[in-house]
């Protein structure tokens, strides 16, 4: 069940009570009579929480009580609020293709017009590729709200996502050994190949560099 279809059976029923989101308990929305009255997820309340629910494949469980004792201005917003969580859903149907990807600048992309809220979005990514999921982190934005800003500036030339081998291992040597990063996407991720490279070009590191990759789970 969509979580736009569950809000909506909770409030065409009129239901009372708490719904608890995954496994942590403090990840919950409070309803009244079916109305929203508050939402909590990974610090995140209210519309901006369920936004990021609205992006997760996650466990629901709900609890139903005879009232719930709070007041909000949510309560007035509630059908406004699954419209939008619908809307949300639908977007994230058609973005979710970026979901695991990395990103980094494309070249070419100096002299391109951009706005004041885009150019602060490109300042997290440091110049050095991410994982989108990681920008959403490092932006403070929700999920949602960072695939559309990487989809449009992609459409834009500026930013291009891609996949690669062993991503654990990418993101280790992109944290911990920049000079490598270039390496990394050369053999494409191959593990063999990247060794068989830094034995080469970086014989003082190899063995170090090798060694630490080797505990990193994937």
């Amino acid at each position: 069940m969509k979580f736009s279809d569950l809000l909506t059976l909770i409030n065409s029923n009129k239901y009372s009570g708490i719904l608890y989101i995954g496994d942590i308990e403090e990840n919950q929305i409070l309803f009244n009579e079916g109305r929203i009255v508050y939402a909590n997820f990974n610090d995140l309340t209210d519309l901006e929480a369920l936004k990021e629910i609205a992006t997760k494949v996650i466990s629901f469980d709900f609890s139903n009580q005879q009232k719930v004792y709070f007041k909000s201005d949510l309560e007035n917003r509630t059908e406004e609020l699954i419209s939008k969580i619908k809307e949300i859903e639908d977007e994230f149907a058609k973005l979710s293709y970026l979901i695991g990807k990395f990103v980094n600048f494309a070249e070419g992309s100096e002299n391109i017009s951009l706005s004041q809220e885009e150019l602060k979005f490109l300042a997290t990514l440091d110049f050095k590729p991410s994982r989108v999921e990681n920008l959403a982190k490092k932006s403070k934005k929700s999920l949602i709200e960072t695939l559309k800003m990487v989809d449009g500036l992609v459409k834009k030339s500026v930013l291009y996502v891609y996949d690669i081998q062993n991503p654990e291992v990418y993101e280790y040597i992109i944290d911990n050994y920049p000079d490598l990063i270039q390496t990394f996407e050369e053999v494409k991720g191959d593990l063999r190949l990247f060794e068989k490279e830094i034995t080469r070009t970086h014989r003082d590191i190899a063995r170090v560099v090798l060694s630490e990759i080797k505990r990193i789970p994937r």
